[in-house]
This record gives C-alpha cells, sequence and structure tokens, in this order.
C-alpha cells in the first residue's frame, strides 16, 4: 500500500484544489511530481489525477478544458470525503457530471446536443446575468425551441435551461437570455422535461 506521508500528501493537494489555492492543471501537476513518481508498481492510487491532468493539457476546446478541470477536482473532494465525517462535516453528494448525462434517455422535444452552444452562451449574457463568465456546457436541447440544457461545472445549481436569443451579442439586460435552475438531474427531470414531453405529445 502506499505510504501515510504520501496519502497525507494527495489530501493536502486535494484541499488546495478544492479551495482554488491550486489550479486542477497545477494540482495534478504537482501530485504527478511528488506522490506519483514516487509510487509503487501497482499501487497507483492517484491514477485518477495523472488521467485528467494529461487529458486536460491535450484539450483541444474550452468545454473538454473545463470538464477534464471539473473531474480532477471531483476526485479531490472525493479524496477529502473519504476521512473521518469529523473532520470534513460529512460526505456530500458529488457532482453531476457528462458521465451522469451519458446514459440519459431524452424525451420529446428534448435530444442530446454534443459540447458547441458554449460560445453562443457567452456572446449572449451580459455582466450581472447569473451565469455571465460560468462554465456551462451544452448537453441537450429542444428541437422545436431554442431552449438548451447547460450543466454547469462552477454554480451551485448544476443544470440550466437557457432560452437562446441568437442575437451573438450581450442582451441588454441580464434577465436575457432567459434562464432556469434545477437542482439534479431529477429536478430537471420531473420539473422541465417530463412536462415538455407530455405538452409536445398532446
Amino acid at each position: 500500500m502506499p505510504s501515510d506521508e504520501l496519502k497525507a500528501l494527495t489530501r493536502a493537494y486535494a484541499e488546495k484544489i478544492v479551495s482554488g489555492e491550486l489550479s486542477p492543471t497545477d494540482g495534478a501537476r504537482a501530485i504527478w511530481t511528488d506522490v506519483f513518481y514516487y509510487l509503487e508498481m501497482g499501487d497507483h492510487f492517484v491514477d485518477g489525477f495523472i488521467f485528467w491532468g494529461y487529458e486536460l493539457d491535450t484539450a483541444e476546446t474550452d468545454a473538454r478544458r473545463w470538464f477534464c478541470e471539473a473531474a480532477i477536482t471531483n476526485l479531490a473532494k472525493r479524496i477529502l470525503q473519504d476521512e473521518p465525517a469529523s473532520t470534513n462535516g460529512g460526505a456530500k453528494p458529488a457532482r453531476l457530471t457528462l458521465d451522469d448525462l451519458a446514459a440519459m434517455q431524452f424525451l420529446d422535444p428534448w435530444y442530446r446536443a454534443v459540447p458547441g452552444l458554449e460560445g453562443e452562451l457567452r456572446n449572449e449574457v451580459s455582466e450581472g446575468h447569473p451565469l455571465y463568465r460560468r462554465k456551462a456546457i451544452s448537453v441537450a436541447r429542444r428541437q422545436d425551441s431554442d431552449d438548451v440544457l447547460f450543466l454547469l461545472l462552477d454554480h451551485q445549481s448544476p443544470l440550466a435551461v437557457v432560452h437562446l436569443t441568437w442575437s451573438g451579442r450581450p442582451e441588454r439586460t441580464s434577465n436575457w437570455p432567459q434562464t432556469t435552475f434545477y437542482t439534479s438531474l431529477q429536478d430537471w427531470v420531473e420539473r422541465c422535461m417530463k412536462p415538455d414531453h407530455a405538452e409536445f405529445e398532446s
């Protein structure tokens, strides 16, 4: 098994990643240099950081880079959650990820959408909008409207449906584009997808 010292060092870097003291990129590199390099064959308990660190270094789009950063941060949180509840206040549910959405069966009029609408969202939101400068990845859209479901990587709510205006420029008011937040995937299914499906079928 890995030494207690290496485990403690990994947790120390995880704390810095979660707190924002270290970026996910710098944190993954530090774990590679100071922890992974010293592990014995078969004891690579930080493989996830190395994998996502490499994926982050080679990411070709903002969406992919943001996803890799979120994966590294999520790994860091999980390592801290493995500690006794008295030191971290108890474990919290893991953040929703693209992997969680990969198995999702969308109901009409919603369908799966590849990442790519982040640029239009970034163009439309003005300062004061709740998604201004937020990291969002498009995951689904309605076939009969301009509503798009975004996975949010740095917001307290993991999902938001945004009615894009396709103006290509910041809206004059922070109320637009119109945005509705959802606290979980199940919340979105119950409050959005199912009602939309019933309305679409009727």
